[in-house]
């Protein structure tokens, strides 16, 4: 079961056959499936409620949190770093707009979270209200999605390669809906 900020969700991974992956590997995806679901559904939500069409495939938001903070053990991704709030699960970074708290990082400012819904709250509010991200979300086919949305990140092509990776070896398209 994955408990996290208030969310609860059961996660079979015997039902994906997953009998392959380490005690940490399993822990990450029982915590972070439901997260990319819920994340995925606001994001949908949203764009909805702004009458445009627009929706991330789970396994895109699975795995860019799993890419991101390597699967749960980078510092920024846990519950505090230098006894502060992080919960940063992206590696989202300060902005002017951001009136939350930050959190220093390899010499670098980042948003800090109070919990994981605060960090999904804020991340589907980024992919949704921002313009940049308008075709990443039109998009309905899963594999130019992720190319688009890796055009964002520092090095695209490495990240869509370790997402497809991921998805191939851990199922993560199973979360798309």
């Amino acid at each position: 079961m994955g408990e996290r900020g208030n969310l609860i969700v059961k996660v079979n991974l015997s039902k994906f056959n997953r009998t392959c992956l380490s005690r940490e590997q399993k822990e990450a995806l029982i915590l972070l499936a439901p997260l990319s679901m819920t994340i995925s559904s606001w994001i949908k939500s949203k764009c909805r409620f702004l009458g445009k069409p627009g929706d991330l495939f789970t396994s895109i938001i699975l795995g860019d949190i799993l890419v991101e903070s390597e699967f749960l053990s980078c510092p920024l991704s846990k519950p505090t770093l230098d006894g502060k709030n992080s919960n940063n699960l992206v590696k989202i970074s300060d902005t002017r707009e951001w009136t939350g708290k930050t959190i220093e990082y390899e010499g670098k400012r980042y948003k800090a979270y109070r919990d994981w819904l605060h960090f999904a709250s804020d991340y589907s509010d980024i992919l949704t209200f921002s313009s940049k991200y308008d075709r990443v979300l039109a998009e309905r086919d899963r594999s130019r999605q992720l190319t688009l949305f890796s055009q964002f990140k520092v090095e695209p092509e490495v990240f869509e390669a370790k997402v497809e990776a991921y998805t191939d070896f851990y199922g993560l398209a199973e979360w798309d809906h």
